[in-house]
Formats: structure tokens, C-alpha cells, sequence
């Protein structure tokens, strides 16, 4: 409800570079402060099912739903986007040309904003 009805129209209107940065400063503010995990659990998490969970390679996921490389660039966020019910993280980049998250032409675009 909160995120429906407040964070995603402001965060949409705003410059796509400053909309990540504040969520990724968010996410790593509410998972350092005592209490923080857990009220993000709480708002976002999502319950544990033993079907969902996963063993690739002896690693045990709780579920088949991960966070691709690229958006926590430098692990900034672990703790909060490990609040919010990920099965799995990858943190970092390796990329030989980097580039800007916001993505350019009409339909690229209206991709982008219409499956969050």
C-alpha cells in the first residue's frame, strides 16, 4: 500500500538516477538502524514456503526469486534488500563499458515503467 500509493508515483516522476540512489540509500539506512530488518520484513517480506525452496550446488535459496547484479553496485543495500524477501542477491558489476541505468527510446522506456 505504502510503496502502491506513495513511493512508486514519486519515485517514477522523478530522474531515474536520483530515484536508485534514494532507494539504495533508503534500503541501507533502514537495514543499519536497530529494528530497521525487521520492519521491513514486516512491510515486505515475504513468508518462507518449503516448496519454493531451492539447493543448486549445495547453496540452499529460500526461494527462486533473486536480485540481478547491477543495482546494489557496491553492496550498499544487503542487509535491507535481504529484509524484502529475495531468495538471492548478486552485488556488484563487472562491465566493460559502463553505462546509465535509465534507458533510452519510447518503447525501451515504457517497458522499464510499466513491470515494477
Amino acid at each position: 500500500m505504502l510503496y502502491k500509493n506513495i513511493a512508486k508515483p514519486v519515485l517514477f516522476r522523478m530522474d531515474p538516477e536520483r530515484a536508485h540512489h534514494l532507494t539504495i540509500d533508503g534500503l541501507h539506512t533502514a537495514g543499519n538502524i536497530p529494528g530497521g530488518r525487521a520492519l521491513l520484513r514486516a512491510m515486505y517480506g515475504v513468508p518462507s514456503y518449503p516448496e519454493l525452496e531451492t539447493e543448486l550446488w549445495g547453496i540452499r535459496f529460500p526461494n527462486p526469486v533473486g536480485l540481478a547484479a547491477g543495482l546494489d553496485k557496491n553492496a550498499k543495500a544487503v542487509p535491507g534488500f535481504s529484509s524484502i524477501g529475495f531468495g538471492f542477491m548478486e552485488v556488484g558489476t563487472v562491465t566493460p563499458r559502463p553505462r546509465s541505468r535509465a534507458m533510452s527510446g519510447p518503447v525501451c522506456s515504457g517497458f522499464r515503467r510499466t513491470w515494477l
